[in-house]
């Protein structure tokens, strides 16, 4: 795989540290009604961006964390390019079937489980029929943990001075 031709993710916009605060507000416009809520409120809502909520957004910056660290363990030898492709158009109106989060998941899954993980990287949810907001903190969790430790092998190989194959 050329270099060129991997996917760009920024990592940082992952997010881990949902509430059940966060939950409880986004629950609370949901029970509201659009038409109810204010018009702050039908800001928020429609930015789509409340960590309570598990949406369309959500799903699309996953799937593109998930491909961006696909390609980086291809190219790692960690992987097959043909290993998977995770869906980054999602739509407001387009629900997930079980099928669709099951995939989602096992993506999740392959990432996790293509190399070592530190002993506090948490398990792969396995409930696609709804997740709860540790199960939404622990898969973007997992991916953070992926790419801190592709990071971490590749500053080694620099450190063991093994960058370039009969350099010493």
């Amino acid at each position: 795989m050329n270099r060129g031709d991997m996917v760009s993710f920024d990592i940082n916009t992952l997010i881990t540290d949902r509430t059940e605060t966060d939950y409880l507000h986004w629950l609370e416009l949901r029970n509201k009604g659009y038409f109810a809520m204010t018009d702050e409120q039908k800001a928020e809502w429609n930015a789509q961006n409340m960590k309570g909520a598990y949406n369309a957004r959500d799903l699309n910056r996953v799937g593109n964390a998930l491909n961006y660290l696909r390609d980086r363990l291809v190219e790692a030898g960690y992987l097959s390019p043909y290993e998977f492709t995770a869906k980054t158009n999602w739509t407001v109106s387009g629900v997930p079937t079980a099928d669709d989060l099951t995939a989602y998941l096992n993506f999740v899954s392959i990432v996790r489980e293509a190399m070592a993980h530190f002993p506090n990287t948490p398990s792969t949810p396995t409930d696609s029929g709804g997740l709860d907001i540790t199960e939404a903190n622990n898969i973007e969790k997992i991916l953070i943990d992926v790419d801190t430790l592709i990071n971490n092998m590749l500053a080694a190989r620099f450190f063991v001075k093994d960058l370039f194959a009969g350099e010493i």
